[in-house]
């Protein structure tokens, strides 16, 4: 994990998740993140929180990891909603999704509200992140959740890459709940594999080793559009560039060097729609950029997260005319990014 923390700052990114909890040695933690100036940002469950049974586990997780965060001076936590075995099948279609029963419903969002109680004695704000195949995924899931639960407590991380997935437009998500959005994770959706798995009804895991999140700018997501929306409600705050990735590869050295080729690439796109870093553009000769990838106990979908530093350059690129190359399929995990300072986006808008 060490390696991982090197991955992420040569890649050029600033700060990172936490992950799973133990994955971290958090004896050693603080000092490499000072070795490798690095920020650590948020933690996550992703857990089974429509099952009573499991909630002295994740409880106790969140404690565990609330621990660590408030020691780094973290920010967030984010409840990722486990996949659940009903739903999986049925990702990318909404309208074949079978649905909790309203008591069901119920105990989910007490669940939410039991760890974002415990996130908040730490002084950590607790974000809800809908996921494809979980209970948590459609639009009319989303609308309801933030309805049920206490805007105050429980705010959202939205995906855009999920939301693409279950065919939401996730720039008109943002804007709708851009006030209770203090937190994001970016991703891509590969258009064609989408399709492809929507007529074959193949299910959430087929799509994650068929290639269904592709990296940034290759994909439905208009980036670019999400870009001037933030800036046009004065986001500045953390944002997660996120790939989802099959981890079942044999070659261990390619678990950690496909997700770094996969942060060198989606830190290209970034900047070619303005994105910079800071601290470099108050500094010319600076030019680093720090990250990080964690691994994970799933059993799929490997987390490998890096965290971005950034602002927008009014001097940088029209975002409608930002370089497109050829598709890379990418079997990588997780990166998390910052965009700091959205003030001033680009010149043209």
């Amino acid at each position: 994990w060490d390696g991982v923390l090197r991955c992420i700052a040569e890649s050029g990114f600033a700060g990172t998740e936490l992950g799973p909890v133990g994955y971290y040695d958090p004896d050693r933690l603080g000092g490499l993140l000072k070795q490798h100036k690095l920020e650590l940002i948020a933690g996550n469950i992703f857990e089974k929180l429509h099952e009573p049974a499991e909630m002295p586990a994740i409880l106790e997780k969140t404690h565990k990891s609330c621990r660590i965060l408030k020691e780094h001076g973290a920010r967030f936590f984010t409840i990722v909603p486990h996949i659940a075995e009903e739903r999986v099948a049925t990702a990318g279609r909404p309208t074949e999704v079978q649905k909790l029963p309203d008591d069901r419903w119920k105990q989910f969002m007490q669940a939410i509200v039991q760890v974002a109680e415990v996130t908040k004695s730490y002084g950590i704000q607790c974000t809800l992140h809908p996921h494809s195949g979980a209970w948590l995924e459609t639009e009319d899931e989303i609308h309801r959740a933030m309805a049920d639960l206490p805007a105050d407590l429980v705010y959202l991380c939205l995906d855009v890459g999920h939301c693409a997935y279950a065919g939401i437009d996730p720039v008109k998500m943002y804007r709708q709940y851009a006030s209770r959005t203090p937190f994001l994770h970016f991703k891509d959706i590969d258009g064609a594999v989408l399709e492809r798995l929507q007529k074959q009804k193949l299910g959430f895991w087929d799509g994650v080793s068929g290639g269904v999140f592709c990296p940034l700018g290759h994909g439905v997501v208009d980036f670019p559009g999400l870009l001037r929306a933030m800036k046009a409600e004065g986001f500045s705050g953390w944002v997660t560039v996120e790939q989802d990735a099959d981890n079942k590869i044999a070659d261990v050295d390619a678990r950690l060097q496909k997700p770094f080729e996969c942060c060198r690439l989606n830190m290209q796109y970034l900047r070619s729609l303005g994105v910079v870093d800071p601290a470099a553009a108050k500094a010319p000769d600076a030019s680093s950029y720090m990250g990080r990838f964690d691994g994970s106990e799933a059993k799929h979908a490997s987390p490998a997260m890096a965290a971005m530093a950034g602002s927008i350059d009014s001097k940088g690129k029209e975002v409608c005319m930002m370089a497109t190359s050829t598709k890379w399929s990418v079997l990588s995990s997780r990166m998390e990014g910052l965009v700091a300072e959205l003030s001033e986006l680009v010149s043209n808008q």
